[in-house]
């Protein structure tokens, strides 16, 4: 069972959209998988989001939490950000697919589809995040896996693209579908709905974590070298001389401090510190 809505342009009333975006998010969560739900059943906190699919508990309100409302209310420059940056067209926001698949009822909203404009080439999804920015690029993008991997899925695209804000910074990577990932993905969720159905409340969390290691991010993935000599050599090499580096630049500084600003050298019988129109250098006397 699959059918699509397109809805809503990205030029209609943003305000309004949001708060509809919002109502939605806080009120009708039971009954179907959810995008903000695939990390939820990911990282294991299986009781309480059962409890909220069987209707025994109410959403978290999130209209009074900063940082939410922050993310929601920048979504559209977040857009036009991105577009402005790629060139790409975002042609819908807030499109809907619905699927059941394997007796699991998916419903996800995306931020929106984009793809080059005034071409029939096959959209693009685009999810928007605007985190803190002591947040790592990648510790996001890992956060964020499972929701964009189960919307390309839903579309059935090939790619799609996070336009990540992070504190004052902004990047966008694209992410590429992987059917392993995917199928690992929707195996653990088929097994919280399952409880659901049989109305059996998860007594223990289930975390799991699916690796992204073979995912393509921005067309380059990345490759574990756990069994290859040379690299294991180099790294331990590396590991063992990183405290005499650290120990090494600290003692030049020091050494290019003593320096004072009315001296042209200073010296004992092993070091020399210079200063010259390029600056200042460190010698070992023979």
């Amino acid at each position: 069972m699959k059918h699509c809505i397109n809805a809503l342009q990205i030029e209609s009333k943003h305000v309004n959209v949001l708060l509809r975006k919002e109502k939605t998010m806080t009120q009708n969560r039971k009954g179907f998988i959810g995008g903000s739900d695939l990390y939820t059943i990911l990282n294991g906190n299986w009781a309480e989001l059962y409890d909220i699919k069987v209707g025994d508990k109410e959403p978290e309100d999130l209209s009074h939490i900063f940082k939410v409302q922050l993310g929601t209310f920048t979504e559209k420059f977040n857009i036009n950000w991105f577009c402005k940056t790629t060139g790409l067209h975002a042609e819908y926001t807030q499109p809907l697919q619905i699927e059941t698949i394997d007796g699991v009822p998916y419903r996800c909203t995306a931020d929106a589809l984009v793809r080059r404009k005034n071409t029939n080439e096959q959209f693009s999804i685009l999810e928007c995040k605007h985190v803190g920015g002591f947040q790592k690029t990648e510790d996001v993008i890992q956060t964020y896996m499972p929701q964009i991997q189960a919307y390309m899925r839903m579309w059935n695209v090939q790619y799609g693209y996070m336009s990540l804000i992070v504190g004052n910074n902004y990047a966008y990577h694209k992410i590429e579908f992987d059917s392993s990932y995917w199928n690992k993905l929707h195996t653990l969720v088929m097994r919280f709905w399952k409880h659901v159905v049989d109305k059996s409340r998860p007594e223990t969390d289930a975390s799991q974590e699916i690796s992204i290691k073979d995912i393509k991010i921005d067309d380059l993935v990345a490759r574990d070298a756990s069994s290859e000599n040379f690299f294991t050599e180099q790294s331990a090499i590396y590991i063992d001389m990183q405290d005499s580096a650290k120990r090494y630049e600290d003692a030049k500084l020091g050494l290019l401090s003593c320096l004072q600003d009315n001296e042209r050298e200073v010296f004992n019988d092993v070091i020399s510190v210079k200063r010259n129109k390029r600056g200042r250098r460190i010698t070992i006397k023979d």
